[in-house]
C-alpha cells in the first residue's frame, strides 16, 4: 500500500521534473488526496481521470 509519505515524495519529484506524469489507482486514492491537499505547489498540477478510476497527474502548462 502506498503511504502519504511515498506521495509527499512522488508529487515532489513531479513539481521537481523528474518525472512526468503520476498515476493514482483508485485504492489509493485517499492517500494521495491527504498529500495533494498539504502540497504547497498543487495548485500547479493538474488531474485527469480515466477509465476505472486511474488518475493521471501532470504539472500545468501554460
Amino acid at each position: 500500500m502506498v503511504s502519504k509519505e511515498d506521495f509527499e515524495r512522488q508529487l515532489a519529484d513531479l513539481h521537481d521534473g523528474k518525472v512526468d506524469e503520476l498515476i493514482v489507482e483508485p485504492d489509493t486514492f485517499m492517500a494521495f488526496q491527504r498529500a495533494y491537499q498539504e502540497s504547497s505547489f498543487r495548485s500547479q498540477i493538474v488531474g485527469k481521470a480515466n477509465r476505472g478510476g486511474k488518475i493521471h497527474y501532470r504539472l500545468k502548462t501554460d
